[in-house]
């Protein structure tokens, strides 16, 4: 049985009374802020928004098909944050390996290329 650390568990919880209410991550905002930032017109925002979402792990069902939606956008930097996001959440991405065989194999940034293989290894091996 995975150890969950007490930050998460005070996410998980909510405050432990907040009924549907969302725990704020750091810097305040809640996932579904995150979530919804993941579609902003602003590169750096929709890279932040990727970067917050990592560290939600399993508490947010919505996070990883967020992620992998962001392997698709059109900013290299928003792409590779969204793989290193998504590495985060190990077999829970499992849905990620064929999206980022493709990004591995044709996408235009080098640097997104290869964060995509390191990506697949660790997923595949897990």
């Amino acid at each position: 049985m995975k150890k969950i650390p007490p930050v998460l568990l005070l996410v998980a919880l909510g405050g432990c009374g907040g009924g549907n209410q969302q725990a704020p991550l750091a810097g305040g905002k809640s996932p579904s802020h995150w979530l919804d930032a993941l579609k902003s017109p602003d590169p750096q925002l929709r890279k932040t928004a990727a970067t917050k979402l990592g560290n939600v792990g399993a508490l947010e069902p919505r996070a990883v098909p967020a992620l992998i939606n962001a392997l698709n956008d059109t900013d290299a930097a928003v792409r590779a944050e969204a793989i290193l996001a998504l590495v985060k959440f190990g077999p829970d991405a499992r849905d990620a390996v064929a999206p980022l065989i493709e990004l591995q194999q044709r996408d235009e940034s080098e640097h997104v290329r290869g964060y995509a293989a390191k990506a697949l290894a660790k997923l595949k091996a897990n």
